[in-house]
């Protein structure tokens, strides 16, 4: 959103080569030449392994991300439902990742955008970004995504943008939609309030909308682990 389509997402390490030596015999390996059935059920056992047990444990969304479980502002309690990492499309660097927060964490996809619960968006940046810089994607952002009714929000988003600072890695920038406003917030400080029903709508879809990019959006509905985009 802030600087540009494209995008990669981390994902886990492959299954070792070598399984661990079976008593009393040599290593097992997972390609042998002469046995294709070896493989294959090598294979299997292994990833059966991977995601049992204290593996399955270690595979979690916040284990994979900057972001933390839960988000609370407002009275209201958040969990972390998915994420995308996404990367300048020429340069192929990681700039941030954005969180989807939801009251409901297991809410269908097709049900997201529509839901009544409050929702967060939340910018954890890898690179330092100017404050022009964020405030131009800022209003871009909401010109190109809001539908209606978008002289006051986009009014109110230039006065916003005004009073962005400098983000530097590591910093966050959340996004908290509730039914009749947005509240901005940088590192948990309160930033600035956009306000009006149409305000939630148009974050909405510069992150979920037709707009938006595809991979972040298709990230953000789809899996809750992220993967990696070949």
């Amino acid at each position: 959103m802030l600087v540009g389509p494209g995008g990669a997402i981390l994902d886990l390490e492959p299954a070792p080569d070598v399984l661990p030596t079976p008593c009393g015999g040599q290593a097992g390996s997972l390609y042998d030449r002469n046995s294709t059935l070896k493989r294959g059920l090598f294979g299997w056992l292994a990833a059966i392994w991977l995601l049992s047990g204290s593996a399955a444990a270690d595979i979690t969304l916040e284990s994979r991300t900057p972001f933390a479980h839960g988000l609370s502002h407002g009275g209201s309690d958040l969990v972390l439902r998915s994420a995308s990492l996404k990367e300048a499309t020429i340069l192929k660097v990681d700039v941030y990742w954005v969180g989807l927060y939801l009251e409901t964490a297991d809410t269908p996809p097709d049900s997201i955008i529509e839901s009544v619960q409050v929702k967060a968006f939340v910018f954890h940046f890898l690179r330092d970004v100017k404050s022009e810089k964020l405030g131009e994607a800022w209003i871009h952002d909401l010109t190109a995504a809001c539908e209606s009714n978008c002289r006051s929000v986009i009014a109110q988003g230039r006065i916003l943008a005004r009073s962005m600072p400098d983000v530097y890695a590591s910093q966050k920038i959340a996004y908290v939609l509730f039914a009749d406003r947005v509240d901005v917030l940088i590192d948990g400080e309160f930033l600035g309030t956009l306000i009006g029903e149409n305000a939630p709508r148009a974050i909405l879809a510069t992150f979920l909308g037709p707009q938006a990019p595809s991979d972040m959006r298709d990230d953000l509905f789809g899996t809750l682990i992220p993967r990696e985009r070949q």
